[in-house]
């Protein structure tokens, strides 16, 4: 059973900054590239085939390079905030989706998928491309970091925020298409459902009795990943939040008010408590006082005042506890009492 490759959404900063030793790029060249303008990307020698070149389409923004660029420092000449920018400043953010190799239409899914990031990200767009002239179907989107009149640099990329548009990319583009997560594995009670669905509709079909000895064979691959058989049957990952087959959910009752008398399963009628209130919270003050910070002047107070509080109480009275001694002689005093000069 052939597995469904997942969509791809990748994301990457342009600017000249060499950390985690990216090789720096300009916005000038990545647009370059993606119009197709770079003559030495199109040789035969190439990943790119110039004679599908005419299949590319170009969604959002100018169909040059040049008037890109013009386009981004048009609108960074509006921004009232930005002054003197570095030299290695993020020029751009690129956003890269890649279609699996078998969609019948990768082109209208790219354009949904473009369609999708300029809501999910409020971004000014520069451009966004579609290749066909390689031999994966993807989009190239380049963005500006603007937002709220000021720029944010790499910010919308970076490991918090990428991961939740990531999230929403599943959620809302690629699980409802039927796609699997990028990377992804069903683990936990996901998975146990995934499984419990794919077994319940195999046997509905009665592939179980069509498959023969290898219907054993088929039961293991699907305990060990269910994920591809579940979208080969026309399941999503979505269909995997409902309750499983079979298993009506019960209808919420309203719970009675203290019954008089509860019957156990034995038959015993067992007498309701009297009281609901726990004893160990009858006594229990609303709030209990809070007691000021340590170090504090009120403290210092509050400690002389318990001191000199303490002083003033009468102490017990306590009695003298006879002890009782036995002299040589066989006599027994306590000793308290004064002892012969003898002793």
């Amino acid at each position: 059973m052939k597995r469904i490759a997942p969509a791809v959404l990748l994301a990457k900063t342009i600017g000249l900054s060499k950390v985690n030793g990216r090789k720096p790029c300009r916005l000038i060249d990545a647009a370059r590239h993606n119009l197709r303008e770079i003559q030495a990307e199109l040789g035969a020698v190439g990943r790119i085939d110039p004679a599908l070149g005419q299949r590319n389409q170009v969604l959002i923004g100018p169909p040059t390079a040049d008037a890109v660029q013009a386009l981004a420092h048009q609108l960074l000449a509006v921004v009232p905030s930005v002054g003197t920018l570095r030299r290695d400043h993020v020029q751009a953010l690129e956003f890269v989706f890649s279609a699996p190799p078998d969609m019948a239409a990768p082109d209208a899914f790219l354009a949904q998928c473009v369609a999708w990031l300029c809501k999910a990200l409020p971004l000014p767009v520069l451009s966004a491309v579609i290749h066909n002239d390689e031999a994966q179907a993807h989009a190239h989107v380049l963005m500006l970091p603007i937002a709220d009149g000021r720029l944010v640099g790499g910010s919308p990329i970076q490991r918090e925020p990428l991961k939740r548009l990531m999230d929403r990319f599943f959620n809302e583009v690629t699980g409802p298409a039927g796609l699997p997560r990028m990377g992804a594995k069903l683990r936990g009670d996901v998975k146990r459902r995934a499984v419990d669905l794919v077994l319940t509709a195999c046997r509905e079909r009665d592939m179980h009795q069509a498959c023969g000895p290898m219907w054993q064979f088929l039961t293991e691959r699907i305990a060990t990943d269910p994920l591809a058989p579940l979208i080969a049957l026309g399941y999503s990952v979505n269909d995997l939040a409902a309750k499983p087959i079979g298993i009506a959910a019960p209808s919420p009752t309203p719970s009675p008010a203290l019954p008089q008398a509860v019957e156990s399963p034995i038959g015993i009628e067992q007498s309701a408590p009297k009281d609901p209130i726990p004893i160990l919270c009858r006594d229990r003050p609303a709030a209990l006082p809070q007691s000021p910070p340590k170090g504090t002047q009120q403290a210092r107070l509050a400690t002389a005042q318990a001191v000199a509080v303490a002083a003033t109480k009468p102490r017990p009275f306590k009695p003298l506890q006879s002890h009782i001694v036995t002299r040589a002689d066989g006599l027994t005093v306590e000793r308290g009492d004064p002892l012969p000069a003898d002793w």
